[in-house]
């Protein structure tokens, strides 16, 4: 039996093929809501309120064979997108959305999320990759445009992802940080040191504790060592506040570039936050914080807080390709994460 176009007044006995959707929109109240499920077995009462929501016809009977109907194939593009720390919804008005188990950073495989929707009648859509995301929150959706599709054409939908996952959440794993704050004013006490407060409170979010901070003067040997000291003493990532610019008494880049491995870069293509420098001794970040954290609420340290501490390394193409997105308006009211900063 194949699915049929039946009058609404005559439909009483049939079993719907496809959730019926209704929109409530009386100046105050905005909902959408399925009134009626797949499956529901039409009764007399139903018909005026199908009727008054605007369908004179519905689709009843089983899909055709060879075919997927709109929901099966919605939960098999969820069971697609699931995998550790994300699992998908049940499946309404035939969409299913993908919900974060954990706290921690989306990594999203925007090309494979591209070539699923180059594929006509496909759509998933999903928040930006590197998101910061909160346990239970929904990162992405996904649905077939028509109430059925070939069964052929979702294997090969699924197959596309077959290799490597469209959405991987890695949960936050830095859980010990040390500061080093630069600047012989501060070292004697002719100025006070701001950046401790603001680094714990940004490093609280993410639930990493400062083990320490420690003062340096402006001295390359002296700042070294002390980065050196907090990784010996189990810092997993070390952040240098103090002396970032390029004038000749800020030491703070020498000394990072003398402490560290692998120096990705100073400088991002960010405003603010233009001085921030990114560098690795061995697997461990060493990061110099750029003197615009002490008086903007977002710069490039936000931006990359959240990889920071999810342990995903960052390269000097992340940082170039911040140029797109990395001008911060400098609302009356920041939203940030939840605007355009810092995304590509």
């Amino acid at each position: 039996k194949k699915m049929y176009k039946v009058r609404t007044q005559d439909s009483v006995g049939k079993v719907l093929i496809h959730d019926v959707t209704k929109i409530v929109s009386d100046g105050k109240v905005h909902e959408k809501y399925a009134v009626f499920k797949k499956n529901h077995v039409i009764r007399e009462e139903d018909i005026e309120v199908l009727l008054s929501i605007g369908k004179e016809y519905i689709y009843a009977g089983d899909t055709d064979s060879g075919m997927v109907h709109e929901n099966d194939a919605a939960l098999a593009m969820g069971r697609m997108c699931e995998n550790e720390h994300l699992i998908h919804t049940d499946v309404s008005e035939g969409r299913v959305d993908i919900v974060a188990q954990e706290e921690g950073l989306l990594k999203v495989n925007v090309e494979k999320l591209y070539a699923i929707n180059t594929v006509e009648n496909f759509m998933i859509s999903s928040i930006h990759n590197n998101s910061e995301v909160k346990k239970g929150q929904r990162i992405a959706g996904m649905k077939i445009i028509p109430l059925e599709i070939e069964e052929e054409l979702l294997e090969y939908v699924l197959n596309i992802q077959k290799d490597t996952a469209i959405f991987t959440l890695i949960p936050y794993v830095i859980k010990k940080a040390g500061l080093v704050i630069t600047g012989s004013e501060i070292y004697h006490g002719r100025r006070e040191d701001a950046f401790t407060p603001v680094m714990k409170s940004k490093l609280g979010r993410y639930g990493c504790e400062l083990i320490g901070s420690r003062v340096a003067y402006d001295d390359e040997d002296l700042i070294a060592s002390y980065i050196e000291d907090f990784i010996n003493e189990g810092a997993e990532i070390v952040f240098c506040t103090g002396g970032m610019s390029v004038d000749p008494d800020d030491k703070t880049p020498v000394a990072i570039r003398k402490a560290a491995t692998e120096v990705v870069t100073h400088g991002a293509p960010v405003v603010p936050g233009a001085m921030q420098m990114v560098a690795y001794k061995g697997e461990i970040p060493v990061i110099g914080v750029p003197g615009g954290a002490l008086f903007n609420k977002v710069t490039t340290l936000d931006i990359i807080m959240p990889r920071l501490m999810a342990n995903d390394r960052i390269t000097r193409r992340d940082i170039v390709e911040m140029a797109h997105g990395g001008y911060c308006l400098k609302c009356d009211v920041c939203h940030f994460p939840q605007c355009g900063f810092g995304k590509s």
